[in-house]
């Protein structure tokens, strides 16, 4: 098998409904160069059984089945298992699904810059049966500063500076496509930290190691469904308090960091 140009990683708990169609829509891809590794974490329905079927056949697929330990756990075991020469990670939900040219459009736009730590895109919501959602519930968009105000960032602007992030723009691991020395240089997913914001934190730290690119592009289709642990009640608010207290300190940054910031 050739060398992949993206690992994508698929963290699998108690989604035996839809890894099927995440899994299709990875192999349906034009970028034929890429692997996905399934991380089943610990589920107690027929994931790993769904998983394994939907993977038939094809090599670039395989399914690591572990006891539950976390999304964040699920995630670094998969990137662990990753083929040594692959550049670029894609953390995809096993609930969502990928328009066929996404894995190209991502790979030429991280090719086009070697600075580039991140690249990102938009989404279309759909719900359980596959249906589009109007509009972009809890999602926000690029917030940035404009003197003594804020401004939302146009689609002709690509740069996602850090203060957008932290200001919680609508980013998802779904539609985002990291650069691995940047991934693996930022400190990887913080198991430590718990579910909810997770990833803006980590977001935070690729956005140190280089810039990060929005690509206006809806690229992925994001499933919205009762049973998603980013749903569980109380979790949002404690979550963000975690988030900005660990922001605050910036005395912890390198020099060159806080220049970022």
């Amino acid at each position: 098998m050739n060398r992949p140009l993206v690992t994508v990683i698929s963290p699998c708990f108690n989604q035996e409904r839809f890894v099927a169609s995440t899994i299709a829509s990875v192999r349906s891809q034009t970028q034929r160069l890429w692997e996905l590794i399934v991380v089943d974490d610990g589920s107690s329905d027929e994931s790993v059984a769904a998983a394994t079927a939907g993977a038939q056949g094809d090599p670039r697929v395989s399914v690591l089945a572990l006891p539950h330990g976390g999304v964040s756990h699920a995630r670094n075991a998969g990137v662990a298992q990753a083929a040594p020469g692959s550049p670029y990670l894609l953390f995809l939900d096993a609930d969502d699904e990928l328009d066929p040219s996404m894995l190209e459009r991502f790979v030429r736009e991280l090719d086009s810059d070697p600075r580039l730590s991140m690249v990102h895109g938009r989404v279309t919501f759909i719900d359980e049966a596959g249906r589009v959602l109007s509009g972009t519930p809890g999602m926000h968009p690029r917030y940035a500063r404009d003197r003594w105000s804020v401004r939302v960032l146009p689609d002709t602007e690509f740069e996602t500076p850090f203060a957008s992030i932290l200001a919680l723009a609508g980013i998802i691991p779904s539609c985002s496509m990291m650069r691995r020395s940047a991934f693996l240089s930022a400190g990887r997913w913080d198991e430590t930290f718990g579910q909810g914001f997770e990833d803006t934190d980590l977001f935070l730290r690729l956005a140190l190691q280089g810039p990060i690119h929005q690509i206006p592009e809806r690229l992925v289709r994001h499933r919205r469904h009762p049973a998603q642990s980013s749903e569980a009640p109380g979790r949002h608010d404690a979550q963000i308090v975690k988030l900005h207290a660990r922001w605050r300190d910036l005395d912890r940054l390198a020099p060159e960091h806080r220049l970022v910031v």
